[in-house]
C-alpha cells in the first residue's frame, strides 16, 4: 500500500484522536478565544487535510466572533 493511501486510511482514526484532545482543551481554548480582540483578522491556511479543517472551522469562527 503507498504512503498515500496508509494516510487516507489514517484518516478516521486521526480525527477521532484530534476530536478527543479538542475536548481535553476545551476550557483553555475557550478562555483563549474569549480573550481576543473582537476586531481580530484570523487567517487560515493550508492545502489538504489543513485546507480542508480550515474550511469547515471558519464558519464556526465567523458565528463566534461576528
Amino acid at each position: 500500500m503507498g504512503i498515500t493511501l496508509t494516510e487516507i486510511f489514517a484518516q478516521p482514526e486521526l480525527w477521532r484522536k484530534v476530536f478527543a484532545r479538542i475536548e481535553a482543551l476545551a476550557p483553555d481554548l475557550r478562555r483563549f478565544f474569549s480573550q481576543l480582540p473582537g476586531d481580530l483578522d484570523v487567517i487560515l491556511t493550508g492545502a489538504g487535510a489543513s485546507a480542508f479543517i480550515g474550511e469547515a472551522v471558519a464558519p464556526l469562527l465567523q458565528v463566534k466572533t461576528g
